[in-house]
Formats: C-alpha cells, structure tokens, sequence
C-alpha cells in the first residue's frame, strides 16, 4: 500500500493559495489602478486593430448621388427641357408641384429620395434639392446619376475620414432653364471627372455608441462645361454657376451626415464592427476619441 504523506503534499496546496491570491490581487489592483472609481478606464487600440473593421466595412457599401428623373436615353421624363421648341417646358418647370415629392420638392424633372447610401447592415435613402443658379436664378441644377466606384477609410487628426471616389460616365450635372427671355440659348450642362468626396466625421461617444459630432465636406472635381456656359457668347449667363454646384454639394452632404436618421444608420454600422473586432461585448463605451492613428475608448471594464 502506497503511504501518502500529507504532510509533504501540503506547501504545494500552499503554494496554490499564494499563487492564486496573488494573482486576485494583481487582477483587483490592475482594475483599481486603471480605473476611475465608477469602473471605467481608456482603452488604446493602434490602427491595425481597429481601421481594419471599417475597411472591413467600407468597401462593402456604396454611395449614389441622383435626383434627376431621366429616361434610359438620357432625356428627362415628365416633359421637355426649356427652349424655344418647347416653350411648355419653361412654364412646367416654373410651376410644377406634384404634391407626392418627398420634402415638398416642387421641380419638373425631379426623381426625389432617389439617392441612398449603403453599408453591410442595410441601405439608407435620402433626397437632395434641386438649387438655383445663374444671374435671377434662372437655372434649376440636377445631379444625374453619380455613383461611387470606390470607398476607404481612414484617420485624420481627430477625424474618421471617408474617402469616396465617383465613376466619370456622362453628364453629370443637367440644368433646365425656366421663365426667362434667355431660355431660347439652351441650358448649362457640365461633366463631373475626377469627382472625389472626403467625408470627416469627430467621432465621439453617445449613448453607448461610437458616433460623430462634427462634419466636414471636402469636394475636389475636374467640371468641364458642355451646353450653354461653354466658352461662348451665352457664358456669361452662367454666372457663378461652378461655385454654386460645389458648394451645394457640399452643403447637401452634410445636411445628409447630420441627418438623425442617417447619423444612427452610421453610427450604428461602425459600433456594431467596431465591438465585434475588438471584442468589446457589452461594455458600456462611454467616451470615443482619435489620437493620431489611435482610436481611445473610455469603457466599462
């Protein structure tokens, strides 16, 4: 029979208990050390740990730019463009309101709420107005069919920044002219190339939820005249129309970043990533910061 000595067993079951009250020591310690009294203390994650996650989710999302109601061959659907063929046209477009437009729009060619953004968690429509350009604002502005061909995220300052390249395909920006003597000459149509959209969001922490408290629109675009403001006689019509176009755009976009609805619809698309890659849980996030290339949670622990 095999004599167990107890006695000689014993300073391994003591070691054991040292060895673990040790370790609950270091573990409350730890806790105590780095967090606030209330429980909660800042988390560093490096880029690699957390853009990944919104380049894993960029790239699955688009965005398309649109309010104009066209045909497949490019003419406008409900009438004609204002010109001295179709002088209806000027009336039409002067007057009309259909009444179903979201938003109230009360413009001719106008396709409203045709224009959406995507990401993995779902599509989210919005409308953009039609603005006025050109000396009497004479000219109403339509953005034809401009979607993004490529999507990227990444950090500025203590910015989230999305970066949005458009497709080059057509014209871009159409216009009608409307209750004017100078309708006769045509209308202002321009060709958007190299149309690239940075989106700059403060990202900060509300409501358990990584979001966003500023916005800022940077829009660069190569615009080619076509129609009725190139060099010619009619040009000077135009007015001030370039300036015009890029700062509605830009002001459209940002409307649309600040839009509740929209802000939740983001928000919720990099919360749910950013918690899932980083392994967060439940805990409660109670402040979001970028630091350089770092992004600083204040969390439960």
């Amino acid at each position: 029979m095999k004599t167990i000595n107890f006695f000689h067993q014993t300073p391994s079951f003591a070691k054991l208990a040292i060895l673990l009250l040790i370790a609950n020591v270091l573990i409350t310690t730890g806790c105590d050390n780095d967090c606030s009294d209330d429980g909660f203390h800042d988390e560093t994650f490096g880029r690699t740990a957390w853009a990944s996650t919104l380049e894993a989710l960029i790239p699955m999302g688009s965005i398309r730019l649109n309010n104009f109601n066209t045909a497949p061959d490019g003419t406008p659907i409900g009438g004609e463009f204002c010109n001295f063929a179709a002088p209806e046209g000027c009336v039409n477009e002067q007057n009309s309101n259909s009444g179903n437009f979201c938003q109230g729009a009360e413009f001719q060619f106008k396709r409203p709420c045709d224009s959406h953004i995507d990401f993995v968690i779902g599509r989210r429509q919005f409308d953009l107005n039609v603005p006025r350009v050109g000396p009497d604002s004479r000219y109403k502005i339509y953005i034809n069919d401009i979607n993004s061909t490529n999507l990227s995220a990444g950090s500025q300052d203590r910015f989230l920044r999305f970066s949005v390249d458009f497709e080059s395909d057509g014209r871009e920006i159409r216009a009608n002219c409307y209750n004017n003597f100078f309708c006769f000459a045509g209308v202002p149509e321009f060709e958007l190339n190299n149309l690239h959209i940075d989106i700059l969001l403060g990202i900060t922490a509300e409501n358990n939820a990584i979001t966003y408290d500023d916005v800022q629109v940077v829009v660069t675009a190569d615009l080619q005249n076509a129609g009725l403001c190139q060099d010619n006689l009619f040009a000077a019509f135009c007015g001030d129309t370039h300036e015009i176009i890029f700062s509605n755009l830009r002001d459209q976009i940002t409307n649309q970043m600040n839009d509740p609805s929209i802000k939740d619809f983001i928000s919720n698309s990099i919360t749910n990533y950013v918690r899932a890659q980083l392994s967060l849980g439940t805990r409660i996030i109670r402040r979001a910061t970028i630091l350089g290339e770092s992004l600083i949670l204040n969390i439960e622990c």
